[in-house]
């Protein structure tokens, strides 16, 4: 909810305060239940959210928002190439983690969301194998933490970059309906955290 009121506040050009914000949520928008997660989450934001948050509490880096984030290894947000990681002037661009030589093989805990195959009991008493995401607990160096963050970021900016242009060209869409067209739009993974947050 907190990053749909920041949306809301940068889109509508208004003050609003975020508890007035969740007030005022329509009725039909319901907070997310663990059960309508087990099938349905945005794995790459949410494990890069939850790899960013570990790395700022060990002052790797200096925020954990990941807009910011990206703007820090981009040219332009709204650029493909950048978002692409293919321009010629930030493709090779990196972020500054900042870590010092002895920290860098300290061991860190941090949460991921895997997808595991279980067995799971039915009310018939028979067994069947099934896929769950869960989250667990993963011990890596601080070195290879960063590394794999790098990594991630890289894909999630072109992540962030095809769900910035979906929306762009669904409000075009928007804009160009006659009375006679219909646009449903089902979007599946819109804000969904992973389990009750991360």
């Amino acid at each position: 909810m907190k990053n749909l009121h920041m949306k809301f506040l940068v889109e509508e050009k208004r003050s609003m305060s975020y508890a007035m914000f969740c007030c005022l949520r329509p009725f039909n928008i319901r907070p997310p239940t663990e059960r309508d997660r087990v099938t349905c989450l945005c794995r790459r934001h949410e494990n890069l959210q939850m790899k960013a948050r570990r790395l700022k509490e060990e002052h790797a880096l200096q925020t954990a928002n990941l807009p910011e984030i990206m703007k820090k290894v981009v040219c332009e947000t709204s650029s493909k190439d950048c978002m692409y990681r293919v321009c010629t002037h930030c493709k090779d661009k990196k972020l500054d983690l900042r870590q010092s030589e002895s920290d860098g093989s300290k061991m860190v805990n941090f949460y991921e969301w895997k997808t595991k195959r279980v067995e799971i009991k039915l009310s018939n008493g028979e067994t069947k194998l099934t896929s769950m995401t869960v989250k667990e607990k993963d011990t890596f160096s601080l070195n290879i933490l960063c590394a794999e963050f790098d990594k991630e970021l890289r894909y999630c900016c072109q992540h962030v970059y095809n769900i910035e242009h979906q929306y762009k060209a669904i409000r075009v869409l928007k804009e160009k309906m006659t009375k006679h067209d219909v646009l449903i739009h089902i979007d599946f993974s819109e804000n969904l955290m992973c389990k009750y947050a991360s």
